[in-house]
Parts: structure tokens; C-alpha cells; sequence
């Protein structure tokens, strides 16, 4: 603590750019990069750095143990107070930066806002004789990191899970660092080796993984399509139902609901009745009743005994609504709904309150089922924007299992299709199936109608989102095609391909991608610029057992447009 505060208070010019000069951790030269941009020189560097590692930010909590019998009230006192302090560490007014601790992490602190551990000692974590396995000493420090390691807590935006990690697979993602712990040490072999093996087994470290670099090859940077092309791509926005005034619009349509009435009557007199029984050669009818004609004290009793028709609960999704009241005494809700009672002339004839009850409540039942089902937070907007080729694709690191199909790439049988964009597949075999199907494709008749052809692997480079509810993914691939002759058009086909045992789970996006062109030939999904025309189209899953399928789908759609 001496030695930190030593350091700070007196820090110089020369040890910044000692740092500067030496570190290679790829995030402190962005450190810099940000500085020089930022035009925030070393001497106003080392200002920001003593006022934000200022005495009044930093705590030392190893002076006194409130175990011990000896403990004066006042330094328990400020043992207490500094308990209080850690506990609150996620609190917006929480000032510390620096906490100087023995073991203390060891004793269930939970803290998703701590980002780097510094050991101090230089010695090699003591165990006794392991006899080749790992000290117990460094399994606690492996636990101690297990402990820091945590998500930031926190969504950016409206479209990430607020409490799940975001950054795992965006390896170049600038705020991937708010969910990665750095662990400082000396850097002494032996320790860093054990310290990794327990990480390993304490499944903190994935050993059976390595990095690949997906890049765009250099050759088609030099494109048009590179420097100056676009994507259309749609958004996800909050679901708008300010206008919303009926439940037909949240999917309720029926103006017709059968309520069944048991009369208990056996076949046999000498039967056992059953409450439940109903006998079939008992002759029924049938006896409709409007709900307005119901007294409004049933369909009240009725509405407060299901929690989804409060009424503050309820306005969330219909905002015009000024009282419970109107849902019966207006026909967009519940006024205009015939309930068919089914039952024997003598029930039909004495229906009781609690019949009328029963078969109301039912009636908002089935309400309550159908509009849970089709309300969504979020929505696909059905207008594409364009956004520019060289934003969206990009070089990426990504994390592929070691021997398995992904890690293998392509790279053989891509490097000389200047069609497509990248220096490797790492996909599937489904997905590497696809590319070479792509390729007969385009030497069987694509390359004779258009002029230009590009293939561009997706690895999350962007989303579409459903229409319906907003739930996005990432097609695998986007291909883009631009006519040689006739109409100025370039087709943008999102292609996903799918093994037959996943098809189902992802039937949906099946779905979406077949609506996306059937939306566009309505002229529903995009604005066309005023010089170049773009066709956006989705197709059915590629699998290499209906390539012919999919093949035909391709190039009905392709043929249409082109007439």
C-alpha cells in the first residue's frame, strides 16, 4: 500500500512511457491510440491517474480482524464500516479504485465490477511437496480469478440480455474488455505454467480451443463491391402498440365462444354419478346470450379473478384503455362476443350465476391465452436500410474447437475463387457442402448472366430480425449477384444452410427468410436509390439432399425478377 501510494504520488513522465515503450498486450496500446486521438498528453495522463488513484479512493482492510478478543470499539468500528464498504462496491456513488487485501476475495465477495487482480508476491505459490500436481496455494488463486470472472451486468443496448455475456465470440469487440479479468504477476514459468493447468481444470480455460484469423482476401478489397457496395439490412425496434384499440389487433377474433354445460345424468339410475359425467344420449341445444346481456357484477367478478386484466397490467398493452369498463361495454373488446351455452332445455331454461361466472370466466381464459401468445416486445421493422459493405465485413479473430469440421477452413479450395470474399470457411460441412454447390452453380449458368459475384461469409458480422417478434439471426452467408444485361438489378440473397437433424429448432427462420421475399415482391421491405436497383431475397435452407430444391427456388426467383 506504501509502495502504491509512493508510486502515484510520484509518478514521471519516463515510467508511462517505459509502458508504452515495452507492454505487448494489444489492449494497452489501444490505451495509448485512444490517448493520442483524444490528444491527452503523458503530464495530463498522469493527472487523471493521481486523481482517480487519489489516498481517498484506495482501501487497506487487513489492520484489524473482529475475531480477535483484543479489538478496540473504534478500529471495530471502522472494520464494520469497511465491510460496508465492500458489500456496496456495485453502488453508482462507490468512489474505490484500489482495495489492498489479503484473502479477503477468498470470503465470498461477489463483485461484477472488478476487472483486474494484481499479485503481488514474486515467490513461487507455496504447497508443500505436491509431488508433480498443483499447490494447493494456486488452486485458490485459480478459484480467487474464478471468483473476478464475471459478464458485465449491464445491457448495452435495447437487444442484448442484460444478466448473460455478450463479447464471447466478438473477440475484436472494443467493450469485450468489460468481461474479461486481468490477472497480474511476475512473470515466473513454473507458477504462470500451473496457474493455466488449474484454470484449465477449473474450467475456467478452454484448452481444446485456438484462435484462427478469418480475413478478407486483399484481392477483393480491391472490388467496387468492397470500397463503395451496400447491404440492406432491417433492425429490431420496441413493439409500438399506442395503437392498439381492440383485441383483434392482439389476435383474439372470435366473436363466437361454446360453453358446454354437464347435466350430471347418468344413463342408469342406479349408476354412480359423476359431476364430471355427461351423457351422450341426453338430448342437448343450444342457447346463445350476448355478454352485454350478462350482468356487469358476473363479468367484474370474473375480470378480477385473473391478474392479466388489471388494469394497470392491461393499459401496458392497449394505452387507449381509460377504464376496466370499456372492455365490456365495447364492442372491440368484449360486448359484441356470443357464448353458445350447450346444455338441456331444463339447464338452458335455469342458467345460474354461477354458470354465467364459469362460462365468462372461461371466455377470458381463452382471451388471456391467445393475446400472451402473440404479444411481443419486440418487432422487425419492415424497411431495409443500407449500410456499407466495407463496415459490416471485417478481418475476425474467432475460437474454433481444435479437429473439429470448423477448424479445418477451406483454404485450398477458396483460394483461387476470387468470388468469394474470405481466406477460409470455417463452417460446417454443411456449410462447406454449400460453397461448392455455390460454385457448380456459378459455372453451370451464373457466371454467363451476371456480371459480378460475390459470396460473403456471416460470422455475426450482422442480424436480420424477424418480422413478428424481433428475434434476430445471423444467415451464414449473403450472396450477391448484379445483372449483365436488361435492368440494372443486384440480388442480395441470404443463404443459410441447415442439417436435416436442426431444421426443425429452426424452422422459424425458415419462415422469415421465405417472408422477406414475398415482402419484397410486393414492394413491401425497401425504398429503391434513384440509380441502382437491389432485390433482397430469402431462400429455403440449403441441405445437400434437396440441392435441386433449393437450386430451382434460386433460380425461379432469379428468372422472375429478370422478365
Amino acid at each position: 500500500h506504501q509502495d502504491f501510494r509512493e508510486l502515484i504520488d510520484n509518478l514521471k513522465r519516463k515510467e508511462i512511457e517505459e509502458i508504452k515503450k515495452r507492454s505487448a498486450n494489444k489492449n494497452i496500446k489501444k490505451l495509448f491510440e485512444f490517448y493520442n486521438n483524444e490528444t491527452i498528453s503523458i503530464e495530463n495522463l498522469i493527472k487523471k491517474i493521481q486523481i482517480n488513484f487519489a489516498e481517498n479512493n484506495c482501501l487497506n482492510v487487513n489492520e484489524e480482524s473482529l475475531d480477535k478478543k483484543s479489538i478496540s470499539k473504534k478500529a471495530k468500528a471502522e472494520v464494520i464500516l469497511q465491510q460496508n464498504i465492500l458489500n456496496s462496491l456495485e453502488s453508482k456513488n462507490n468512489q474505490l479504485r484500489v482495495i489492498f487485501a489479503v484473502h479477503k476475495l477468498n470470503e465470498g465477495w461477489d463483485v461484477l465490477n472488478l476487472y483486474d487482480i494484481v499479485r503481488i508476491s514474486s515467490k513461487q505459490a507455496a504447497g508443500g511437496n505436491t509431488k508433480g500436481r498443483i499447490s494447493q496455494s494456486t488452486i485458490s488463486e485459480a478459484q480467487l480469478i474464478g471468483r473476478g470472472a464475471r459478464y458485465f451486468p449491464f445491457a448495452i443496448d435495447e437487444t442484448q440480455e442484460k444478466f448473460k455475456r455478450k463479447f464471447d465470440k466478438e473477440l475484436n469487440h472494443e467493450l469485450r474488455i468489460l468481461e474479461e479479468l486481468y490477472f497480474h504477476s511476475f512473470n515466473e514459468s513454473k507458477y504462470i505454467s500451473e496457474l493455466k493447468q488449474a484454470l484449465i481444470e477449473k474450467g475456467l480455460i478452454d484448452d481444446r480451443t485456438e484462435e484462427k484469423e478469418l480475413t478478407l482476401k486483399e484481392s477483393f478489397k480491391k472490388f467496387s463491391i468492397y470500397k463503395t457496395g451496400i447491404i440492406y439490412l432491417n433492425e429490431r425496434k420496441k413493439k409500438d402498440y399506442s395503437k392498439t384499440k381492440s383485441f383483434n389487433q392482439l389476435g383474439f377474433h372470435d366473436k363466437d365462444f361454446s360453453f358446454p354445460i354437464l347435466s350430471g345424468i347418468s344413463e342408469k339410475t342406479d349408476a354412480m354419478t359423476d359431476v364430471e359425467y355427461d351423457n351422450p344420449k341426453i338430448k342437448k341445444t343450444i342457447k346463445t346470450i350476448k355478454l352485454s346481456q350478462i350482468e356487469s357484477h358476473i363479468i367484474k367478478n370474473a375480470i378480477a379473478k385473473i391478474d392479466f386484466f388489471e388494469f394497470n397490467r392491461l393499459k401496458k398493452t392497449i394505452p387507449s384503455l381509460k377504464t376496466i369498463a370499456e372492455l365490456y361495454a365495447q364492442q372491440e373488446f368484449l360486448k359484441d362476443i356470443n357464448i353458445k351455452f350447450e346444455g338441456t332445455q331444463d339447464d338452458l331454461n335455469n342458467l345460474s350465476n354461477a354458470q354465467l361466472f364459469q362460462a365468462v370466466y372461461s371466455l377470458l381464459s381463452k382471451i388471456k391465452g391467445t393475446i400472451q401468445k402473440n404479444i411481443v416486445e419486440y418487432e422487425g421493422t419492415k424497411e431495409f436500410k443500407q449500410k456499407s459493405i466495407s463496415k459490416i465485413f471485417y478481418d475476425k479473430p474467432l475460437k474454433l474447437e481444435i479437429d473439429s469440421e470448423k477448424f479445418k477452413g477451406d483454404e485450398a479450395f477458396l483460394s483461387d475463387k476470387e468470388w468469394y470474399a474470405f481466406n477460409e470457411n470455417y463452417g460446417t460441412s454443411e456449410e462447406k457442402a454449400c460453397v461448392r454447390f455455390i460454385d457448380r452453380l456459378i459455372n453451370e449458368n451464373l457466371k454467363e448472366r451476371f456480371e459480378d459475384i460475390y459470396l460473403l461469409r456471416n460470422e455475426l458480422h450482422f442480424k436480420i430480425y424477424n418480422f413478428d417478434d424481433g428475434q434476430g439471426f445471423a444467415p451464414d452467408f449473403v450472396l450477391f449477384l448484379k445483372n449483365k444485361q436488361g435492368k440494372e438489378i443486384t440480388y442480395q440473397i441470404f443463404i443459410e444452410p441447415k442439417g436435416k437433424h436442426i431444421e426443425k429448432n429452426d424452422e422459424w427462420k425458415e419462415k422469415f427468410l421465405i417472408e422477406i421475399k414475398k415482402r419484397f415482391n410486393s414492394h413491401d421491405l425497401i425504398k429503391f436509390i434513384e440509380t441502382i436497383k437491389y432485390n433482397i431475397v430469402g431462400v429455403p435452407f440449403y441441405n445437400q439432399s434437396n440441392e435441386n430444391k433449393f437450386k430451382k427456388e434460386l433460380n425461379d426467383h432469379l428468372e422472375q425478377m429478370s422478365n
